[in-house]
């Protein structure tokens, strides 16, 4: 759909169905494609009355290969989220949360491997340190703050896996991502 913003200039606007449309196009135009997600897909209002159900289920047909969870899939507690995750059919990555829920710790992976054509790509994710600070996850789930050596630790496993390509999916903030 079209809007116009305060300065009178159109913008086009979507969710996940242009999303969806735009990776399907893309997907078919070139020979490999990743639909990735950096996190806070579940955000309040929706969330809170719907618990994730609707944007899980149209993450996985909108065709979402990867996805790191942001701060705000925490909002209404651990639980809640993993509860969300039954409806995901996509792998999710975080290489410092640390969830004390085996089903949960079981979903969230340090890294991902896919193929994509000749090329070996490794995803790992990274969840924001602030973490406690900016969400209710409840007791049994915080962070690894040492960001660096975490992400270095995950890089050199991609490494050892001969990966072609590493992409940090992160929910970090733009600062550390440049450190990073």
């Amino acid at each position: 759909p079209q809007v116009i913003d305060d300065n009178g200039k159109q913008l086009t606007v979507g969710g996940l169905e242009r999303i969806a449309s735009v990776a399907g196009k893309i997907r078919n135009r070139v020979d490999g494609a990743l639909l990735l997600s950096s996190g806070d897909d579940l955000i309040p209002p929706l969330f809170s009355i719907f618990h994730g159900d609707p944007e899980m289920r149209a993450m996985s047909l909108a065709g979402y290969d990867i996805v790191a969870p942001g701060n705000h899939e925490f909002d209404l507690g651990a639980k809640t989220y993993k509860d969300a995750l039954s409806f995901a059919t996509f792998p999710l990555v975080s290489a410092n949360l640390i969830v004390d829920d085996q089903k949960l710790q079981d979903r969230i992976l340090t890294y991902v491997i896919k193929n994509i054509g000749e090329i070996k790509v490794g995803v790992f994710g990274m969840m924001n340190p602030d973490f406690l600070e900016v969400c209710s996850p409840g007791d049994g789930t915080t962070v690894d703050q040492n960001i660096m050596s975490v992400a270095q630790k995950a890089v050199d496993s991609l490494l050892k896996e001969k990966c072609d390509l590493i992409i940090a999916l992160t929910h970090i903030g733009i600062e550390l991502d440049r450190q990073l």
